[in-house]
């Protein structure tokens, strides 16, 4: 998600009620087996107006595979 003219906590606050909102799913097979899901979010803020959306990403992709060894459902964030 890019969300610009977003406050760090506000992302990690958006980001945690969808992690929320996601993990309560739950889904029915047809041979009667129950599915739940996890999701796992980096989140990337800076005030560096000169910062490409590009990199950005590319610092929440790091963030979020540096804490690979968390649990699955997670949020993961920092200010660059």
């Amino acid at each position: 998600m890019f969300l610009p003219k977003t406050k760090l906590a506000d992302a990690v606050t958006l980001a945690n009620r969808l992690r929320k909102k996601i993990s309560a799913i739950r889904i029915a097979t047809a041979q009667g087996e129950r599915l739940s899901f996890t999701a796992r979010f980096g989140i990337a803020h800076t005030n560096d107006i000169n910062i490409s959306l590009d990199e950005l990403i590319c610092l929440a992709d790091q963030q979020l595979y540096s804490e690979k060894k968390q649990e699955c459902n997670y949020v993961c964030a920092n200010l660059f």
